[in-house]
């Protein structure tokens, strides 16, 4: 996965404890279909943390095309109150390269100038998807593009991005909020 434009990273776990130590954080985590692999390792990893520093979690259930289901507002808004989070970790399947309007919603609840981290992991395919693992290595190939492209045009500034030397399939995608308030 990991391309030209991706340095190797340090291990993910004890980046983020390192970077999120004394913030409040939330944690949201985009709930796709299947639990192994590369997203599981991640999620694995990343609650681990969550519960050894005390981070706010919500779980959204998503669908294959990775739209929001009609319950997760409610879950999101009560989970992150607006401007109450220092920093927001989101996990999710890379896809297309939009920002589902749950995370965009979640992001509110950052004061401005917040850390914004992603995680993106490949979708979860069986061996005899043959024609959807080419699609996933498109994907791949893409989604650091496309996923900085996305957070930019969110209102995230000072964007970089890197894949973790623990967990190469992954994309760190991270950025600060929106400094100036607003739509």
């Amino acid at each position: 996965m990991r391309g030209a434009d991706q340095l190797p990273g340090p291990v993910l776990a004890e980046w983020l404890v390192h970077s999120l130590r004394g913030r409040s954080t939330g944690l949201l985590v985009m709930a796709g279909p299947g639990r192994g692999g590369t997203g599981g390792a991640l999620r694995e990893r990343v609650d681990a943390a969550a519960q050894q520093h005390g981070w706010l979690r919500v779980e959204v259930g998503v669908d294959a095309g990775l739209a929001a289901t009609s319950t997760t507002s409610a879950s999101v808004d009560a989970g992150f109150a607006r401007g109450s989070l220092e920093a927001l970790v989101v996990v999710t399947v890379l896809g297309d390269g939009a920002i589902a309007a749950v995370v965009a919603g979640a992001c509110e609840g950052l004061r401005a100038g917040g850390l914004v981290i992603e995680l993106g992991h490949p979708p979860v395919l069986r061996p005899w998807q043959m024609l959807r693992w080419l699609r996933r290595t498109r994907v791949m190939r893409s989604a650091a593009e496309l996923r900085a492209r996305a957070w930019l045009g969110l209102g995230v500034y000072a964007v970089e991005q890197w894949a973790p030397i623990d967990l190469p399939r992954v994309l760190v995608t991270c950025g600060r909020w929106r400094a100036i308030p607003g739509p």
